[in-house]
């Protein structure tokens, strides 16, 4: 079966877990067809996670969070302005 795998998420958590699955899909049989990579202002991607001349990968942009000014908890008016905002609709 070829499939297309999308990442969205913040950090390199959710790249690593997708090379995982990636690893597991191929293992039996399957074919990744493309790798769709949400991504935002905020963060960089790490593309040295991927074989590029292996697979077809597209980036996007993709809702994000909006931390509080601690840093430590998301806030969530901030989150809904910032993506409804029409720079990234």
């Amino acid at each position: 079966m070829k499939i297309s795998l999308i990442i969205l998420g913040e950090g390199r958590g959710h790249i690593t877990q997708a090379l995982s699955v990636i690893d597991l899909l191929i293992d039996n049989g399957h074919s990744i067809n493309s790798i769709l990579i949400g991504k935002n202002s905020n963060r960089e991607i790490n593309y040295s996670f991927f074989d590029k001349s292996k697979y077809n990968i597209e980036v996007f942009d993709s809702p994000h969070f909006i931390f509080n000014d601690n840093g430590k908890s998301v806030s969530y008016f901030r989150t809904i302005i910032s993506n409804l905002s029409p720079k990234s609709i």
